[in-house]
């Protein structure tokens, strides 16, 4: 039988009301094994949880120049390549996306990341 993917998005979404809400303060990662920065934001929380507790990650690379971070494709595109238009759209349909173990992965256990949703 052929695995099932599922974007990290969409698992957080299944998970939604099993998640805390972001405190307005900010928080430590909740995983104990982990360290205890503070996060002041949710998106740096979020940034450090795809980059520590996500056992695989998604690599989208440039075949020619081997720049393998997906949100640097699009600048990476039009001023080395001078791509635009149609030719960044054909480009980007033809972009490798591998999945790679992810090297600094620490388990999560049952631990699920935080909720968007503000609290005071």
């Amino acid at each position: 039988m052929d695995e099932l993917e599922v974007q990290d998005y969409e698992m957080m979404r299944l998970d939604d009301d099993l998640r805390q809400p972001w405190p307005v303060e900010g928080m430590a990662c909740n995983v104990p094994s982990c360290n205890t920065h503070i996060y002041t934001s949710y998106r740096a929380y979020i940034k450090h949880w795809k980059k520590i507790h996500t056992q695989y990650i998604s690599i989208s690379e440039c075949e020619i120049c081997n720049i393998n971070r997906k949100c640097l494709l699009n600048r990476h595109f039009r001023f080395v390549h001078k791509l635009n238009g149609a030719q960044l759209a054909n480009k980007f349909a033809q972009v490798t996306v591998r999945n790679i173990i992810n090297d600094n992965y620490v388990s999560p256990g049952d631990v699920l990341p935080p909720k968007k949703k503000l609290i005071n």
